[in-house]
């Protein structure tokens, strides 16, 4: 079992996270994230069988997209 040890900011001479900035950075990066899965949901109903029962994974969505990419642009 490994413990991971957290590095005193102090000794390096870094400035400490205050509460408040973390909340706020933590709040930035989860909205982040939730525009990023956003995207990808509005991907996945463009593509073809994007709408499946089975939810397609992120990488699989994004080879999907490229393929569909590819095949229009072969039709035009």
């Amino acid at each position: 079992l490994r413990v991971k040890r957290r590095t005193d900011l102090s000794k390096l001479g870094l400035p400490e996270a205050k509460p408040a900035s973390v909340s706020r950075r933590n709040a930035r990066e989860r909205n982040r994230v939730k525009q990023v899965n956003l995207g990808f949901e509005t991907l996945r109903e463009h593509v073809p069988n994007g709408k499946k029962n089975k939810k397609m994974s992120k990488v699989q969505t994004l080879r999907s997209a490229a393929q569909y990419i590819k095949d229009l642009y072969m039709i035009l």
